[in-house]
């Protein structure tokens, strides 16, 4: 959405890989080192994985630029622009919100 549109685009493409090479590896370390996991909060993880890894390796190899951008149409009905690496990773973060949220039951 425009931040550090200011920057270089060397300086730009850096801060990209870099932060999501680092939150790739946290996200590792984590599955690593989390005890107990259900299905949910797994599958939000790999889901955010798959999202990270995929903006990275297109930034890696498409000079700096994210390029998996599609529109579904059908007729005159279509979605907006979207980005399929950052719908993985918002609904991973949906999953992830969820799988942590404690449900209690309503007092009788």
């Amino acid at each position: 959405m425009g931040i550090g549109a200011d920057l270089p685009r060397e300086v730009r493409s850096i801060i990209h890989l870099v932060t999501s090479a680092v939150i790739i590896a946290g996200m590792i370390f984590l599955l690593i080192h989390i005890q107990q996991i259900g299905r949910m909060m797994l599958a939000g993880f790999v889901l955010l994985l798959a999202g990270a890894s995929g903006n990275l390796l297109d930034r890696l190899f498409n000079h700096g630029r994210v390029i998996d951008f599609v529109v579904i149409g059908m007729g005159n009905l279509h979605t907006g622009i979207f980005n399929i690496a950052d719908v993985f990773i918002m609904v991973g973060v949906g999953l992830l919100l969820l799988s942590t949220r404690k449900w209690k039951a309503a007092p009788p």
